[in-house]
């Protein structure tokens, strides 16, 4: 397990560039750190990679595979509503310290956006 210095941007066409430094933790292939409120775990495979996104008001699981359609969840905690939700993955590059994913975002089998997700990391 080591300590890192994250540095992440999400942007989509329907919102502006959000942008995030902070500290995180990296054990083998999962990657954990908190997004102002958010706590955020990455999870890197051979073939996919996860991302979880949860709050006190809510969760969301993703996840991204080269060209493939993937089912996803989003959950509402104060109103137990779990609405599924899929990807479909544009582009994706793991480096050795960054990670890049392009991807549609459904929910309830409607297009949402498109959004580009970047993450860099590099030792404490």
């Amino acid at each position: 397990m080591s300590k890192i210095i994250i540095k992440s941007k999400i942007s989509s066409s329907n919102f502006n560039m959000t942008t995030t430094n902070c500290f995180g933790i990296k054990k083998d292939d999962k990657i954990t750190y908190k997004d102002k409120d958010c706590m955020v775990n990455i999870t890197l495979t051979k073939n996919s990679i996860f991302i979880n996104r949860e709050n006190e008001e809510k969760k969301i699981k993703l996840k991204f595979e080269a060209g493939n359609k993937c089912a996803g969840n989003y959950i509402i905690k104060d109103l137990n509503i779990k609405i599924d939700v899929f990807t479909i993955t544009k582009d994706i590059k793991i480096g050795k310290n960054k990670l890049f994913i392009e991807y549609e975002l459904y929910v309830k089998d409607e297009f949402s956006d498109v959004f580009i997700y970047t993450i860099e990391w590099s030792d404490l």
